[in-house]
């Protein structure tokens, strides 16, 4: 007799309920570890899928990830020059459609909304800012900052956080100042009033700005 093993006898498989299973895991894992630790999770799940021929792991990652549209070099480049606080000057493709020069202080890369951006100092605007990866066309330059940003000018808030949402979790730049039974009191520090806006409304409900006065109004 003669036959042929058209497949290895001890394959994985992954059924349906498995897939949706590891993209619960991711969406899980977004919330809750940093973004070189979802980047490496990511690339795991991929090369895994291409390993046992699994389309449908494939396109539901690929459905969900942040970093749909984005180069790997890109990001690891991102990634890079946030460890190293290096100074990044890049191509951004405007919503506008025009193409702008950015020299950025890198910080950190940060999800908001459920999109990658890159946050630091902007050189130009001489305060801290962020801007969308996927609108990121090239890197142009990465060097170690030689700009003294110590002295940049910034704002402080204060507000109470009450019945406090799931997902609470304190960004850099903010610290506690008090704990409630059901509320925390939080002071955050911005060279950017827009960032700090965006961040107190982002809570709704369960945010009221206690000072200073003009903020809150």
């Amino acid at each position: 007799s003669k036959y042929y093993i058209v497949s290895h006898p001890f394959e994985l498989k992954l059924s349906e309920e498995q897939v949706k299973s590891i993209a619960k895991v991711y969406r899980i894992i977004q919330k809750t570890v940093d973004i070189k630790g979802l980047y490496i999770y990511e690339k795991f799940i991929k090369r895994l899928a291409k390993k046992i021929k699994n389309e449908e792991l494939t396109d539901t990652i690929n459905k969900i990830s942040i970093f749909r549209g984005v180069e790997d070099n890109l990001v690891e480049d991102l990634l890079e020059a946030a460890d190293l606080r290096q100074q990044v000057t890049f191509l951004y493709k405007s919503p506008r459609g025009k193409e702008l020069e950015i020299t950025l202080i890198l910080d950190k890369l940060g999800i908001s909304s459920g999109k990658l951006y890159v946050y630091g100092t902007d050189i130009n605007l001489s305060q801290y800012a962020y801007y969308l990866v996927s609108r990121i066309v090239k890197i142009l330059s990465r060097e170690t900052s030689s700009v003294d940003i110590s002295q940049l000018s910034t704002y402080k808030v204060k507000y109470i956080l009450k019945s406090l949402p799931a997902e609470f979790k304190l960004s850099h730049d903010e610290k506690i100042l008090e704990i409630g039974e059901d509320y925390l009191v939080v002071e955050m520090e911005s060279s950017n009033k827009f960032i700090l806006k965006q961040r107190v409304m982002s809570y709704g409900k369960y945010c009221t700005v206690l000072e200073p006065s003009d903020f809150r109004e």
